[in-house]
């Protein structure tokens, strides 16, 4: 089996208050460098989600739908920057 390319694939448990241990697992594809498409499920309780993602310049802004079992539907939007890279010289 070899890795796809452009195509991320993450597990996690996470707890919530008052709800056991539950899993969860998510799915990024990347359409092109600038464009990213993404879906997840967990349970305990039970969560689905999709989201896009954009980056240009350092900058990335990711929105994401979520529906909760409990809470409904909530959006979440973040805006974050890159680091600079460290810049190397070669001897």
């Amino acid at each position: 089996c070899r890795p796809v390319p452009r195509v991320h694939l993450s597990a996690e448990l996470m707890k919530e208050a008052g709800w056991p241990v539950g899993p969860g697992v998510g799915l990024s594809y990347e359409l092109t460098k600038a464009v990213s498409i993404r879906v997840g499920a967990g349970g305990e309780p039970e969560r689905l989600s999709m989201g896009v993602g954009l980056t240009r310049a350092g900058w990335s802004i990711d929105y994401a739908a979520i529906h909760h079992t409990v809470l409904g539907m909530s959006y979440r939007v973040s805006l974050s920057r890159g680091l600079p890279r460290r810049k190397t010289i070669s001897k």
